[in-house]
């Protein structure tokens, strides 16, 4: 059953599971919610509030997940 879910609900249970879980970064934590609730990950991407885009966005830029984020040395 697909639960509808609003951008500041969505954002909160993002922020809840990245607090509660030191490991879970932010991309983990919108899998695993989009998971539990069964929402498609297009979906989950649209919840995303903009201070959670912009963790995400230096979470994966970090990783060097972004094709044109230049790679950072781990200083």
């Amino acid at each position: 059953m697909v639960s509808l879910m609003s951008t500041a609900a969505f954002s909160a249970e993002v922020e809840s599971v990245v607090q509660s879980n030191g490991n879970a970064g932010y991309m983990d934590a919108i899998l695993h919610i989009c998971d539990k609730h069964g929402i498609e990950i297009e979906t989950g991407a649209k919840l995303v509030n903009t201070v959670i885009k912009k963790r995400l966005e230096a979470e994966v830029a970090e990783l060097n997940y972004l094709k044109d984020a230049s790679p950072r040395l781990p200083v």
